[in-house]
This record gives C-alpha cells, structure tokens and sequence, in this order.
C-alpha cells in the first residue's frame, strides 16, 4: 500500500515538473519574441531616421554609425572598419574647434547644439547641425555619442543590432533547463542531463549526497536553507540567484523549488527546476540600454519628433517637440487617434505623419506646400495653436518599415520656420524699397563679379549710355570703351581687385550706343562673402560730360583770361611804370645840384619803380609762362626752376636732354602748370633738398618728370583727394595724356606725364645735337 501511494505521488510530482518545465519552455518563447520585437522596433526607427546616428569611442574613433553617415558622408563600411575618426568628418578649419568639443566630452561635460562644416570623403563641404554627449559605464566616461541632421536610415546600425540580435536567439534556443529531486533530508535523489552539463558533476556522485557534500560550505549553506524554506512553508519558492557554472563563471539561474507533499500532508521532499537565465537579464540589460539609446537619440534631435505605430499610437516624443506643444511626453505615448495633431490645430486631423501612413489622405490635405521626396512626405502650413497667434511650421514624415518590408510606423520632425518666413517677407520687402529706390535716383546702380562682368545694371544705363540693361549684363565695363582706355583700366581693375580696394571718382570715357564719347566718373566698393572671398564690386556711375565740357570751358577761359592780363600787365602797366622811372630819374638828375636831398629822394621813388616793373614783369610771365614760340615750354620750365631754387633755397635742376619743342602753346601751358603745381608740392610737402625737372622728346611721345628726394607720400598724395593732384589730372586728360604720381624709388616721389604720339617736325635732325638747359 506505501509503496503504491508512493507511486502515485511520485507520478504527481512528474506531472508538476512537466508542467514546470513547459511554463519555462512558453516563457523562453515570450521572451525570446519580445526582444526580437523590441529590437526590432527601436532598430527600425533608428535606421529609417533621417538624421545621421554615431558613436564614438575614447580617440574620436567611430565605433557605432548608421547607414545615413554613409550617405551624407560618402565614406564606405571598409573605411569606418578601417577606422574614421569624427574629427575626419570635418572640415579642416573646424577641426580645431571639433578637437576642443571632443575633449570637453571625455571630461564629461554635456553637449550642445553646435553647426559645424563637415566634409565628405570626396572632399565636398557642406553644413551639419550635430549634437554630442558623453556615455557612462560603470560612472565612468567610455566615449561620445551624437546625431547630425538630415541623415539617412541606419542601415550599419540596424544590420549590427540584427547580428546581434540573431547571436541572442541562437543563447536563448540552446539553454538548457535542470531538473532535480531531493528527499526530505535535502539528499538529491535525480538530477538530469542539463544539471550534470551546468555543474559537471556525474549523476553518480551526486545521489544521496546533499549541497553540504559537493560545493563550498558558505554557498551550500544557502541552498540548503532556502530547501528547508520551502518544505516548511509547504509553497513553492522561486528565486534568481547568481550561482558558479562548470567553467567557473557566475551565472543568473531562475529556481523554482516545489515541495513533495504527501497525502497525510507530510512533506516528502522537493522538485527543483532552475533555468539559466543570464542570457536573459542580458538581453534585458541589452533592451534596456537600446531603448535608452534610441531615446536619448530622439531626444538629443534638435527638430521636434515623434514617432507611432502602424495604428497611429504615439511610441516617442521627444523633448523638443515638448517645449513646442507644452505636452510632456507621459502624457502622449501610447494616445492615438490623432491626438497629436490637436497640440498644432486644437482638434484632431490627419497631419503629415497620417498622409505618410495612409497616402490616400493626401487629396484632402491642407498645406502651403507639399511635396514628396522619395518616401519622405515634406511641408509647410500655419497652425494656430502652437504658440500666441499660431506659427509657420514645416515638418518631414517618412514611413518605418521592418525587415519584412512591412509598414510598421512613422516618424516626423517639425520646425517652427515662423522667424525665417518673417525674415523673408522682410527681406523681399526691403529688396523692393531698394529696387524702386535704384530705379528712381538718377545715377546709374550696378554690379560685377570679380571679373569686372556685371551681374545687375539699373534702368538709368538707357538714359546714360541707350542701352537696355538686358544688352549690358554679362558683359564689361571694358566693352563700351575704347581700346586704349580699356586696356589702362583693366590692368587697373585687376590690380585694384587683388587688393580688395574701393575708389571713388575715377574718371572713364564709354561709347555711346550711337557712337558719341560720354564721360563718366565711377565710384565702387567691394563686397565679400562670410568666408571673406571677394565675390564682386557694386557702385554707381554718373554721366559728367556736360560737367567736364563746362570745367574745361572754365579751364579755358581761366587761362586766356591769365594770358589777357598778363598782356595788359606788360603792354601797360609795365610800359608806363617805365615811363616813370625814366621821369624820376631825369628828375634826380636835375635836383642834384639845386636839391640834393629832394635828388636823393627822387632816386629812391625812381628805384621802387623799378623793382614794381620787375615784380610785374614776374607776375606777367606767371600769368603767360610759355611764349608763342615752339621751344617756350623748356624755356619756362627752366626760369620756373630757377625761381624755385631762388625762392626756397632747394636745388632745383631742369634738365632737357634733347629739344621737345611743342608747337600747341595750350598744350604747353598745361604741361607748365602740371610742373609748376608738381613743384609747389614738392617744397610745401616733401622736405626734399633736391628736386629734378626734366623734359624729353621719345620715340612714342613727349615726357615730362618732376622728381624728389624727400619723404615720400603724405596724406595729401596717399588719399588722392588732393585738389592740385585733381587738377593736374585733369590737365593731363585735357591734352591727351597720361599722369602718374608713384613713389621715387627708396625716398621722394615721382610726377610723371606723358603725351603719346607727339613728334614735332626737326625733332630727328634736333637727335644729332644734345643739348642740356642748366637752370
């Protein structure tokens, strides 16, 4: 009879063991499915992000990245497994910066939102918004990790999760379940196969021994206790402990211990089943910490996000998209029905997200603006209920899929473009004031690039020039000029563009579209890009022609007016002051005898009339420099000299190493007042003790050269704003020629005129003889 309820009990106890063990086996299952589920879940987000994902280890180097950083930045998987560190994603000029941000993360300071220009292996630049933080194991630094927007889905990422995934699965199909009976004693009287695997301990020895006989004393002493535990209590015991494995590592086992319990009520002894579940609490850990990842990834996203499910269940919203809505994410996740949309409108309707997941909505959506971008779903609208008065956003939903292909959620960023579209209408604004206002002044508005093109040109180029602005972009200042004044002015150009100068007041002659010269006087600034690259000029050309005809009438009447006076001053006054000095010195001579004294005085009034005659005579010769004759201008030059060194005390030398008569006495004149203002310089500015005039008749024109050895460039020269520098410029022009004021070699400066194409009859045979005019 005992041994027959025996029987009965012992068939008890294997039917609890069996359903024991297909608890665990359903539970093994469970879990196994929902990691799988879960990791894929996260992954799949992750991958079809559209914003790159990375992390780095201790040295910059990047040790996890997503397949977006692929795309955005060009570089292959053998590279990253090669080794590419962050600090090679950039480009060279923020290095330094991205170096200094890199080791603030190894101290362990938080990141922040920072623009950087990045670089991609085919060396194309372009700009990245990125995020970075540190990451903490174990309390202490093991690296950085980061998000930059506008990446693509994660497809390094999402295939490294999924290998990993695969290993999980493979652990949790193979562990193993133990099994084993002890009797009321605590002797084990079964263990099974996966017991002896776990302890390596045979079957054999084991039998009629307890914990005590096998193990240390302090840990069997525990599993001892808890068996007495259970048998007491007469109710099963489940605990997790860590235990040693055969190959002396620790391992996470989950115990059930089930007391025997006979009929009479006695406890017989006890059912053990332990399943090791270290791979799980990894998993778990492994889950964990890719939820927390993913998350941390979502919310270091500086767009508002927030992603749901196939059902429109909200599975993330990250912090930015708190601070947009006031919504904290608690209160979101898990909501569905459209209740994200009523944040943005105050009442739930289909927003981008839905149109992604249901494309049949997009007929009915109302947005600004909408467009599809490969599977990427982008727009633009107002939503009154964002902020005080409603907000411009614009948002980007993509579809998340499985590894099947399957539709599983959606993801959407949202930006609040309010300011930007503020700025806009401004600047369009502002573009139209300008507009109207370069169309209405009468100057001529334009602008070039650095190869002197112009790129715009006001309506006024039709009055001045009777060209419509379509003839004149694209084209150059040069082309409407002639030959020789656009040949100067390139070089000018060029040179002035290297030099990233401005000028004022630079005067040119274009052609008409009728053919007539128009003058013109240009002013120009140069304007940069935010690198500092020199991108062009802008400036303003006025029509001066009528103002240059009236200044050279001016010019004109200026000096016939001199020349009159001068005239008069030698025709007249002269020939009379004469007259009275020869009346007083008759009359000295008469008054020697009868008057001595009144003689005396008589020949002092005599005396100041001659030196009054001689002053005039000075004055007159100012006035008229040059004589009608050919070779006036090289005598004027060297009484002009000799009055210098007279006057100042400088040495002053006019030098003419061969005849250069001028036959035009204008033309000579100009030349005379071009030296004489260039001498008045040298003594008022240059402290000079020399100065050389010299006058020569070349093969190609005539040359006039003032030189000095003194300081050199003043203010009154290095500005070139002074009037004698304008008006000798303006001289020059008047007769055909051209001025250059430059520093005199080591000291002094150098005024240099040249008139091209002047040869003067007898000019070659003059070559024969050299002849020097000392002063």
């Amino acid at each position: 009879m005992k041994r027959q309820r025996a029987k009965a009990a012992d068939h008890r106890q294997v039917k609890i063991m069996r359903r024991q063990l297909e608890r665990a086996w359903v539970s093994v299952r469970t879990l196994r499915s929902q990691l799988r589920e879960t990791e894929r879940k996260y992954h799949e987000m992750a991958e079809t992000l559209p914003e790159v994902l990375y992390e780095a280890d201790m040295t910059g180097r990047v040790v996890y990245y997503n397949a977006a950083a692929l795309r955005i930045f060009g570089f292959t998987r053998a590279d990253f497994k090669r080794g590419v560190s962050v600090i090679q994603l950039m480009a060279p000029e923020e290095r330094e910066r991205a170096t200094r941000r890199m080791r603030a993360l190894l101290r362990g300071e938080m990141g922040k939102v920072g623009e950087y220009m990045a670089m991609k292996k085919s060396g194309e630049r372009f700009s990245v918004i990125a995020r970075s933080r540190p990451v903490m194991r174990d309390g202490r630094v093991a690296g950085f990790r980061g998000v930059v927007i506008d990446a693509s889905p994660l497809k390094q990422a999402q295939k490294a999760l999924q290998e990993k995934s695969r290993q999980q699965e493979v652990l949790l199909a193979n562990i193993p379940d133990m099994a084993w009976m002890k009797d009321s004693k605590g002797r084990f009287i079964m263990v099974n196969k996966a017991w002896e695997r776990f302890t390596g301990i045979l079957a054999s020895r084991v039998i009629g021994k307890t914990e005590l006989d096998l193990i240390p004393r302090h840990m069997a002493r525990k599993f001892h206790l808890d068996d007495f535990r259970a048998m007491r209590s007469r109710k099963p015991l489940y605990i997790q402990e860590e235990v040693p494995a055969r190959q002396g590592d620790m391992r996470w086992l989950e115990t059930a211990k089930i007391p025997i319990v006979g009929k009479d009520g006695g406890v017989l002894g006890l059912t053990g089943i332990a399943r090791d579940i270290t791979e799980r609490r990894k998993a778990d850990l492994s889950i964990r910490d890719s939820e927390q990842r993913l998350a941390a990834i979502i919310n270091f996203l500086p767009d508002a996000t927030f992603v749901v499910d196939v059902k429109g269940r909200v599975i993330a919203w990250n912090r930015a998209i708190e601070a947009m809505t006031g919504i904290d994410s608690k209160d979101m996740l898990g909501k569905g029905n459209k209740a994200y949309s009523i944040p943005f409108y105050g009442k739930r309707r289909p927003i981008l997200i839905d149109l992604v997941l249901n494309p049949k909505l997009i007929k009915t959506a109302k947005y600004q603006s909408l467009q599809r971008i490969g599977q990427a779903l982008v727009g633009e609208t107002f939503c009154p209920g964002v902020q005080p008065g409603g907000a411009n956003l614009w948002g980007k939903a993509t579809p998340i899929y499985n590894a099947k292909g399957e539709l599983v959620g959606a993801i959407e960023s949202v930006r609040d473009v309010t300011k930007l579209r503020r700025a806009e209408r401004a600047l369009k604004e502002s573009e139209e004031r300008y507009r109207s206002l370069v169309e209405t002044i009468i100057e001529v508005i334009w602008e070039t690039d650095t190869e002197g093109r112009y790129r715009y040109i006001s309506p006024q180029i039709k009055q001045v020039l009777g060209y419509e602005p379509r003839e004149v972009v694209g084209k150059t200042c040069f082309d409407f000029m002639p030959p020789e004044d656009a040949k100067r002015l390139r070089s000018w150009f060029a040179r002035l563009g290297r030099e990233k100068k401005p000028f004022v007041n630079l005067e040119n002659t274009v052609i008409h579209k009728d053919g007539r010269m128009v003058d013109l006087e240009t002013d120009g600034v140069p304007f940069f890009s935010q690198s500092g690259e020199l991108l062009g000029y802008r400036g303003a050309d006025r029509d001066i022609s009528e103002r240059k005809r009236l200044k050279e009438e001016i010019l004109r009447t200026s000096e016939w007016e001199q020349r009159r006076i001068g005239q008069e001053l030698h025709d007249g006054l002269i020939q009379n002051l004469a007259g009275i000095a020869i009346v007083g010195n008759s009359l000295s001579q008469r008054l020697q005898k009868k008057a001595p004294e009144e003689a005396l005085d008589a020949a002092k009034i005599s005396e100041s009339v001659r030196e009054a005659i001689a002053e005039a005579r000075s004055v007159a010769r100012g006035l008229v420099p040059v004589d009608v004759d050919a070779n006036g201008l090289m005598v004027a030059l060297r009484n002009l000299a000799a009055k210098v060194r007279q006057r100042s005390g400088l040495r002053c030398v006019f030098q003419c190493r061969r005849p250069a008569p001028i036959q035009s006495n204008e033309t000579a004149t100009h030349l005379y007042r071009i030296a004489q203002e260039a001498l008045n310089n040298a003594v008022k500015h240059s402290s000079a003790r020399k100065i050389m005039v010299s006058l020569e008749n070349r093969d190609d024109g005539t040359e006039l050269i003032v030189r000095d050895d003194g300081v050199g460039f003043g203010d009154h020269l290095r500005s070139g704003q002074g009037m004698g520098l304008h008006i000798m410029n303006y001289r020059a022009r008047m007769i055909g020629g051209q001025l250059d004021v430059r520093p005199g070699g080591r000291r002094g400066v150098l005024v240099r005129c040249f008139l091209p194409g002047i040869q003067e009859a007898g000019v070659q045979r003059a070559r024969k003889k050299t002849r020097k005019f000392p002063a």
